[in-house]
């Protein structure tokens, strides 16, 4: 390959100010969140508009070149980094620079966006207009919408408004041939045969490039009511769900007291109790009328609690922003490994507590990190080890994920495949539907040029 034709075809594309070809400046964008993923990339482009996706799309597939789109980059599983001794040359596309936000339909709850809009600006700016989109993620200042899709978000609010999936209303994608798939529609029902959207959304960036979303939103008129509660019997966490369960039960989290006490060490300033071994967070929403006495009294009704209301919207603030702090308590930490992972609710506490004694009788210093959004049953159920090695983690993700699957578990609750997960796709996948996913792949993207190397084989 002409090298050089090719970086000056694409500086014609995007122009000088739009591409990054200094390895210095590059590195930022080829290094996964977490640090454990990098690899080269012969350049980061910026597009801004539709046309010149198409046109890199083209000269990619003309020079055989690999294309990584990304978004704000933080993919928990690689997914957005270009991978380390790739077959074939890489390009980063970044969509950072597609970021509006194009129309808000208050009538029609739905709002239409380009990929690059960051889910924080999209909050704020619907909550001006008293309007909400749910989905709710730490991440939220630098994640980007056609991120959400592409991995099929999830968060806190699951329970109440589903994955990024039950969000979106329709899509503008440009495939690996440079053509454009335009299923933008704002219909709730629009039952035509296949819904392709769905090809797209927790693709992870391997079909194509998703460049605008139609997603749904709601009204923000509604008052809300958040709670803690500390409690020491797990048991006791499923009883408190049936119990808000009556309610509007929008999240439920569960934290345990070795997590609290990583959170209290990196930000002290929003620490709490270590009295208890687990603490739910919750929200309901509520309307003015909303009896809280009644709340209590049948909360109440289940043993050993101690509960907190937030009574205000500083006090509902901090307990949110607490969650939200973990993995950053947990990335300071370093040397933790990180299982995502998702069980039938009336198996996870057996599963905790089997797998806990599995673990310790290999390595008996471990701590574990356990907290998620336990009313969808998505737990973060990660291991603190001192004397960390990359053998010794693989041992410890053996035994967590043999025993997940013994209870017809997931061990990509939402996080997706990406480089990091890709052996254990392949290994306990249906072979039929993995085979069907790769020939999918393999039909939409015949030069294996979008995101190689991720979810299966380079």
């Amino acid at each position: 390959m002409n090298l050089d034709y090719f970086i000056n075809q694409l500086i014609k594309i995007v122009s000088l100010n739009n591409i990054i070809l200094d390895d210095q400046i590059k590195i930022k964008f080829e290094v996964d969140w977490r640090k454990n993923f990098t690899g080269k990339s012969l350049a980061v482009l910026f597009p801004v508009n539709i046309t010149q996706i198409q046109d890199i799309i083209l000269l990619c597939n003309q020079f055989k070149v690999a294309i990584v789109p990304q978004g704000g980059n933080t993919s928990l599983c690689g997914g957005a980094t270009p991978i380390e001794n790739s077959r074939l040359q890489q390009i980063i596309v970044n969509m950072s620079k597609l970021n509006k936000i194009l129309e808000i339909n208050s009538i029609n709850r739905t709002v239409t966006v380009e990929s690059g809009c960051l889910l924080g600006k999209l909050k704020s700016v619907l909550s001006e207009q008293n309007l909400f989109f749910p989905l709710a993620l730490g991440s939220l200042d630098s994640c980007q919408i056609g991120g959400n899709i592409a991995t099929n978000a999830g968060g806190i609010n699951v329970l109440r408004y589903g994955m990024m999936r039950d969000l979106v209303l329709g899509l503008e994608v440009v495939l690996p041939n440079g053509k454009i798939i335009n299923v933008l529609n704002e219909l709730i029902k629009h039952n035509t045969y296949i819904d392709i959207k769905h090809l797209f959304i927790g693709s992870e960036g391997t079909l194509g490039i998703i460049t605008k979303a139609c997603l749904k939103i709601y009204s923000n008129l509604k008052n809300s009511q958040s709670g803690m509660i500390y409690l020491n019997n797990f048991s006791e966490a499923i009883n408190l769900l049936l119990v808000l369960e009556h309610y509007d039960l929008t999240a439920f989290e569960i934290i345990n007291s070795e997590t609290i006490c990583l959170l209290n060490k990196y930000f002290s300033e929003y620490s709490l109790s270590t009295k208890y071994e687990w603490v739910i967070m919750f929200n309901l929403d509520v309307d003015i009328e909303f009896d809280y006495e009644m709340l209590l009294k049948k909360l109440n009704t289940v043993p050993n609690i101690e509960i907190f209301l937030s009574y205000n919207e500083e006090s509902k603030n901090k307990i949110w922003h607490s969650r939200e702090l973990i993995p950053l308590a947990e990335k300071q930490e370093g040397s933790i490994i990180k299982h995502d992972i998702s069980l039938p609710l009336d198996r996870i506490e057996f599963f905790i507590a089997t797998n806990k004694l599995n673990i310790l009788n290999h390595f008996p210093l471990s701590k574990f990190i356990v907290f998620g959004h336990l009313g969808d049953g998505n737990l973060h159920y990660n291991i603190k080890i001192d004397n960390y090695t990359k053998t010794i983690a693989k041992k410890i993700n053996d035994l967590v994920y043999a025993d997940v699957m013994k209870l017809d578990g997931s061990y990509s609750a939402e996080h997706g495949i990406g480089m990091l997960k890709k052996d254990l796709f392949k290994n306990f996948s249906d072979q039929n539907n993995f085979q069907l996913c790769k020939d999918i792949k393999g039909l939409i993207d015949p030069n294996n040029i979008f995101n190689r190397g991720k979810i299966f084989d380079d």
